[in-house]
């Protein structure tokens, strides 16, 4: 978390990461496994976070 929280330091980000936690959290319980906390969860999936905000914010052209 404290890389996330260097890469991007705002409260969009980290509702984000918070919305996406339980998200992951309903899909794991609801395929009966275990649950990660916060930490393990924004430590395994990182890298992912990142890409899916990224991807989220940047500009995207529209079709004509």
């Amino acid at each position: 978390m404290t890389r996330l929280l260097r890469e991007i330091d705002n409260d969009d980000f980290d509702g984000f990461v918070h919305r996406m936690y339980h998200d992951n959290c309903a899909e794991r319980e609801g395929m009966n496994m275990p649950l990660y906390t916060f930490d393990e969860y924004t430590t395994k999936y990182e890298t992912y976070l990142i890409e899916k905000w990224d991807d989220r914010h940047r500009y995207k052209p529209r079709s004509l």
